[in-house]
């Protein structure tokens, strides 16, 4: 077995606790991934089983295993944290000892970030196992899909967290520049999905959309069950006996605290209504028993007004004053049909679904984009293009994210759009104007002699204009560094 230890593309962090029963085939499947260029970091929180003369076992027959035996329990949270802080890759994966993947789960997850690099982490579809290795009786008949958010605006990515019950993606593949942004050693109540928001916050998810992963459901885990898990030796907290309506709260709490513009954080909090209230029925009735009692049923307007209510406590005071939902909330007749009524006309998440077709998809998005709802219609023509690539939908969607002020992903767009289509010169033009703003003249110059052969006067004259200063600046800079030597 080749000697990866020094320089590893890939870091797999296995934080493990009394692992014993499947801990042998985890590792056997991993250690079967035909990507091999990996390190395997084994975090052992004080084992009092055979965890310790498993993992030395496999240690002994593969240097890519490095296993680390903690001198006290550091509890859960504080495990996973520490195996990402030993990891030495470019891209880093969690890990649990009773989980399997396919030998290509590694390798597929690869080839996917290669072709997004917009995206912080790829995800695989999952098969869920109960204790024996057999399809679970329930999860496997849900039909859950794993999540994915390709052109998606942040809104939209937040989105998709929140409409569904079941967090997995958080054993995929990802960046680990982008895993170190986010929060380690949380030990609160759905640390995992709190993580996940700050990674999708961060950047798309993409997914191979096969069955690589299995997850194994041994039991339905309580909040006390997290708690103890999360609690170390030194640090034990206590049990909340809210854990849903935490969870929500501190999920809008996140959001507020991000970078995201105002508006989408004010969007955010709408969906978090509208989703809540009309979508996700168990995670309603979580915080309505919760907090009022098991017996106790709103309808839909009762319980907007009183979920906004509860998760106003994650709102910075210096914001609420801009703030029509709370503004809706204060303001309005008692009941809660006109705070629902604003949340719904705020939320500009359009009628499309995941399941629109393509075509009527990026039709819509052309609606919206004509309308000058550039975030909708960015988010539509993702939508068509998770379903079907081309180079004039990329070209559409990095033009609707420009016209949001997001450089980046525009730039990326209409890099893929030339990759589909050299000859997209509207795609082409668009990226060496956009690089030359940036001061990117090297780059704008060869993006702009493509686009210039398909433009037409008065354009052309304009387009040639500004290739001629970029041309002088890149001749500028090179005759300054000829001068430095």
């Amino acid at each position: 077995m080749k000697d990866v230890r020094s320089r590893p593309l890939v870091s797999i962090g296995m934080p493990v606790f009394n692992a014993e029963q499947y801990l042998a085939d985890a590792l056997r499947a991993i250690l079967a991934q035909d990507y091999p260029d990996f390190e395997l970091i084994i975090s052992d929180n004080g084992s009092t089983d055979r965890t310790k003369e498993i993992c030395l076992e496999f240690q002994k027959t593969d240097s890519r295993i490095r296993y680390i035996r903690q001198p006290k329990n550091l509890g859960a949270s504080k495990n996973f944290a520490f195996v990402v802080h030993q990891a030495r890759g470019e891209y880093f994966m969690w890990a649990a000892h009773d989980d399997l993947l396919h030998p290509s789960f590694i390798r597929k997850c690869m080839e996917q970030l290669g072709a997004h690099p917009e995206a912080v982490l790829c995800c695989t579809e999952i098969n869920f196992l109960d204790a024996d290795g057999l399809p679970h009786s329930s999860w496997s008949q849900k039909g859950y899909t794993n999540i994915e958010t390709l052109g998606m605006t942040p809104p939209q990515r937040v989105h998709e967290l929140i409409r569904r019950m079941g967090w997995f993606a958080i054993y995929g593949l990802m960046r680990l520049e982008a895993v170190k942004k986010i929060s380690l050693g949380l030990g609160v109540y759905g640390a995992d999905v709190i993580q996940l928001e700050e990674l999708l916050l961060l950047g798309d998810f993409v997914k191979v959309p096969e069955h690589l992963f299995s997850y194994r459901l041994v039991k339905t885990k309580s909040a006390a069950d997290y708690q103890a898990q999360s609690n170390g030796d030194s640090n034990p907290l206590p049990v909340t006996q809210t854990p849903s309506s935490d969870l929500a709260a501190n999920l809008l709490q996140t959001v507020y605290r991000s970078q995201l513009r105002d508006e989408e954080k004010v969007e955010i909090f709408a969906d978090f209504l509208v989703t809540l209230t009309r979508s996700n029925e168990w995670w309603r009735q979580q915080i309505t028993a919760e907090l009022l009692g098991s017996g106790v049923r709103l309808n839909d307007s009762q319980f907007a007004f009183f979920l906004a209510a509860m998760l106003s406590r994650s709102i910075p005071l210096e914001t609420m004053k801009a703030n029509p939902l709370i503004k809706a909330l204060c303001l309005q007749p008692p009941g809660g049909a006109d705070l629902l009524k604003a949340a719904e006309d705020f939320y500009h998440k359009p009628a499309a679904t995941m399941e629109m077709p393509a075509s009527e998809a990026y039709k819509e998005g052309v609606r919206f984009f004509r309308r000058r709802q550039f975030a909708e219609a960015s988010g539509l023509f993702g939508l068509a293009l998770q379903q079907q690539e081309s180079s004039e939908g990329w070209h559409d969607w990095a033009t609707a994210r420009l016209a949001c002020n997001q450089t980046a992903d525009a730039v990326h767009g209409f890099r893929r759009a030339l990759e589909l289509n050299r000859d997209n010169r509207q795609a082409a033009l668009k990226l060496g104007i956009l690089l030359a703003n940036l001061n990117r003249n090297a780059e704008a110059v060869f993006y702009l002699e493509q686009g210039v052969l398909g433009s037409q006067e008065p354009e052309r004259a304009g387009v040639l204009q500004l290739l001629a200063k970029c041309r002088d600046k890149v001749a500028s800079m090179s005759a300054k560094a000829i001068s430095r030597q």
